[in-house]
């Protein structure tokens, strides 16, 4: 293309220009790669444009256990639960803002005249047409008898006095309905109340239920509030041992390894191509090429962050693919300028078709990914259109004038292997066989959409998992459904009804916020 034969009679009058002109942009790539923020979470998986699926996972942050931590506080043999309880409530005094908003280790006190006087004004909000009719089929004349009795004999007993209201207003009993529906928000199936806290089935046990404004997904935030409760948790007696389950684990645990792999798979990815340039191509000059991918992976990160303020680091795990792409582009044009016949203009637009047509393929088919609605899969799209554009741009502009052609004495490059059309035809019916043969098995490929197959979960967090069930009962193993409507109303009444249908399948299991 003669348009780059132009560039490179330009700049070669002016090439300590153009040197000091990419040295100050590879030099703005490395600092801007320095001062990136990178996000070790699974959010940039999340959709986050208008689709169902993105509703849903925004529901998913209202959920009731979404951004609680569950503390479980264990005592040994010699502590009493005396003990245990004072424990509780120190912990829950330390947990405070800015990175917890309250702390619980109970419902806290209940005063229970008080209460069953508004569950008893809470009823029609709480009973059912079906359940109010079943209940008045039993009054008959000798039913209300009854029931009046038993409120005659509560008002002799001493307790009479604070039950004296209720029964005026309820003289049949009719708040009943009512308790029973409190064992639906049960939502710590084996917890016992004790002086106002959560107490296990052995007494042995106490729970903890922190709130905190910080998102699961946010690594660095969670791994803030995580620093401060270790410190709460340090302040413990020796006879309490503490056990925490929380999403912030999870994502601060991940947030780990994948900082780790970053670093792994990058350097590894870097080592690899400095060994095998070493080991094949054994000049010195050798080392530009090898230097474009280097320079293009730092640029394209920082061209992420400038248009993003953050940058997943699965994202920026796709360097290392990056840096394989890259390289082949100026690989072709260092071939060819060592091992061209000509001048050094002319063999740069000759090369410059295949090596831009390349390219530019490659940019079109990660230019579809800019439609995502995935934010993760939109950076991946920035990240490796503008790495590739980085990297023609250097391998046909900068890399000519760093490497001379090869005098015209210099060895051609050994002959195809497949010159003959009888080896063509046996590498194109091989070629063609082999691709008829995967074909079917291609269309049995499957998609796993399950995004815990992205998640690490130590073993340590999966012994605290299964404690928390031991002890309290399957507090993180529900199915949550959101019931909706055009106002509160017609979601209270899609919940009711759907609520209806879950009991009738799993009366022993359903558990509903809405009443």
């Amino acid at each position: 293309m003669n348009i780059f034969a132009h560039l490179y009679r330009f700049f070669a009058a002016r090439r300590w220009q153009l040197f000091a002109a990419t040295l100050a942009l590879v030099a703005a790539g490395i600092f801007g790669f320095s001062q990136l923020r990178l996000e070790e979470n699974v959010a940039a998986l999340l959709p986050d444009g208008r689709s169902q699926v993105a509703t849903d996972f925004a529901l998913l942050d209202q959920a009731p256990f979404a951004r609680k931590v569950l503390i479980s506080l264990a005592a040994e043999p010699s502590t009493d639960t005396a003990e245990l309880l004072a424990a509780a409530d120190a912990l829950a005094a330390a947990l405070g803002p800015p990175w917890f908003s309250r702390a619980a280790t109970g419902p806290g006190e209940l005063d229970a005249g008080r209460f069953l006087l508004w569950l008893n004004d809470a009823l029609p909000n709480l009973i059912t047409p079906e359940e109010l009719a079943a209940w008045g089929a039993g009054l008959d004349a000798r039913g209300i008898d009854e029931q009046l009795q038993e409120a005659r004999e509560r008002l002799l007993l001493p307790e009479g006095w604070g039950a004296k209201e209720l029964l005026r207003r309820d003289p049949l009993g009719l708040h009943r309905l009512g308790l029973a529906k409190l064992r639906h928000l049960n939502l710590v199936p084996q917890a016992r109340l004790e002086d106002g806290h959560f107490i296990g089935s052995d007494g042995r046990h106490a729970l903890v239920i922190a709130d905190t404004p910080v998102v699961v997904t946010d690594s660095g935030g969670g791994a803030q509030m995580l620093r401060q409760l270790e410190q709460a948790l340090a302040l413990l007696p020796a006879g309490v041992q503490a056990t925490v389950v929380s999403g912030h684990r999870y994502a601060a645990a991940n947030a780990e390894v994948i900082r780790r792999d970053l670093a792994v798979t990058l350097s590894a990815s870097a080592l690899a191509l400095l060994l095998l340039f070493a080991l094949f191509l054994r000049q010195w000059r050798a080392i530009f090429p090898l230097l474009v991918p280097l320079a293009v992976v730092c640029l394209a990160a920082s061209a992420v962050g400038l248009l993003y303020g953050t940058v997943s680091a699965m994202t920026l795990g796709f360097g290392a693919v990056l840096l394989g792409i890259s390289v082949d582009f100026a690989l072709h044009v260092y071939f060819a300028l060592r091992r061209g016949e000509g001048e050094a203009a002319a063999i740069i637009a000759a090369v410059a078709r295949p090596v831009l047509y390349g390219g530019l393929t490659t940019i079109a088919a990660f230019a579809v990914l800019l439609g995502s609605e995935l934010p993760g899969q939109r950076q991946l799209a920035v990240f490796a259109i503008s790495g590739l554009l980085l990297a023609l741009l250097l391998s046909l502009l900068v890399l000519p004038h760093l490497i001379p052609p090869a005098p015209a004495a210099a060895a051609p490059l050994p002959a195809a292997g497949f010159g003959s059309r009888f080896s063509r035809r046996w590498v194109l019916g091989v070629w063609g066989v082999l691709l008829l043969g995967l074909l079917w098995p291609a269309t049995g490929v499957r998609i796993d959409g399950d995004l815990r197959r992205l998640s690490l979960v130590p073993a340590e967090l999966q012994t605290a998992e299964a404690e928390l069930q031991e002890n309290w009962g399957n507090l993180r193993g529900k199915a949550l459904a959101f019931a909706e409507g055009g106002d509160l109303q017609q979601a209270l009444a899609a919940n009711d009804r759907l609520f209806a249908f879950l009991q009738a399948q799993q009366p022993e299991s359903a558990v509903t916020l809405a009443s």
